[in-house]
């Protein structure tokens, strides 16, 4: 992870670098448009995901 991350709710698959400034599981919205997001409100980041914002 670099610099100014915030995560809240999860699972990031080991492999994946989390780039600076970047905020998950903050604005469930944006997240829903760009990740997986379980029944129970997990965010679920596999290597195939990217940090492009939406």
């Amino acid at each position: 992870m670099c610099e100014g991350v915030q995560l809240r709710r999860c699972n990031i698959d080991r492999k994946m670098v989390v780039p600076a400034g970047e905020e998950i599981g903050v604005d469930l919205a944006s997240d829903r448009q760009r990740f997986q997001i379980s029944d129970s409100g997990i965010i679920v980041i596999s290597r195939h995901d990217s940090f492009t914002r939406a």
